[in-house]
């Protein structure tokens, strides 16, 4: 069984995170779902996840508005295809063409650098 101990709207309150946070440790809340979209979510969650009193802290993007039917899910043979993503960069291209392009880039390449920087460390240990 789930129980939701409370919401807060991101975008708004976020301007006042100490606010937030507070609220959020107050509520007993065991699970938080981080859904103000990449990257200001992940960015939120890396500054503030010390301060909360969490057990699992997730960045889950649209999630809600697929729920709620505010955002159309990809037919079911996309899913199966695992072709979701090109299903909505089809949908808002002017949003999502630098993130599944140059962000996924830049990501790769700050990953292998630090594979290779790691790989380095221990060789030297």
């Amino acid at each position: 069984m789930v129980n939701v101990v409370g919401c807060r709207n991101g975008y708004d309150q976020a301007r006042d995170p100490q606010a937030t946070i507070a609220a959020i440790n107050a509520s007993g809340a065991n699970v938080l779902l981080v859904a103000m979209g990449n990257p200001e979510q992940e960015k939120w969650i890396l500054h503030h996840y010390h301060e909360l009193h969490v057990s699992l802290l997730a960045g889950v993007g649209a999630l809600f508005d697929f729920w709620a039917g505010a955002k159309p899910r990809a037919p079911q043979l996309v899913r199966r295809l695992r072709l979701e993503w090109l299903y909505r960069l089809s949908l808002e291209p002017a949003r999502l063409l630098r993130r599944y392009t140059l962000d996924i880039a830049v990501f790769l390449a700050l990953c292998l650098r630090s594979g290779k920087s790691t790989s380095a460390q221990k060789e030297t240990i």
